[in-house]
């Protein structure tokens, strides 16, 4: 893929991107754009649309859905830190009732900074 391959996106494609968040129906799709999340900026403009997407995300019945929306809240507070406080409690939570695969994301996060 482009972008795991050092690729770039504009700011004005994100943008796009990110647009697109609220019509993604299955969990292949949601999960996807979850993995990219990683290697596409989130500008001040996509922080609404990103938010409620990974808000829906943590939720989904799906557990890799989920375990990528905690990865999507780690990305989106290594950038915007007014975000860590609250992302800092979700993986708390996290531990106490999360399926063991999103745990085993959780502690590739977690190896990856240490404002968690």
């Amino acid at each position: 893929m482009h972008l795991e391959s050092g690729g770039e996106t504009t700011l004005t494609e994100s943008e796009q991107l990110f647009q697109l968040l609220t019509y993604l129906s299955n969990w292949e799709s949601k999960l996807h754009l979850l993995q990219l999340i990683q290697y596409v900026p989130i500008s001040p403009a996509s922080k609404p649309e990103v938010e409620g997407f990974l808000r829906d995300s943590l939720v989904d019945e799906n557990n890799f859905v989920r375990a990528w929306a905690y990865d999507g809240f780690y990305r989106i507070a290594s950038q915007y830190p007014e975000y860590r406080e609250e992302v800092r409690k979700f993986f708390q939570l996290a531990h106490r009732d999360e399926a063991p695969s999103v745990l085993a994301r959780l502690r590739q996060i977690l190896k990856k900074d240490d404002w968690l």
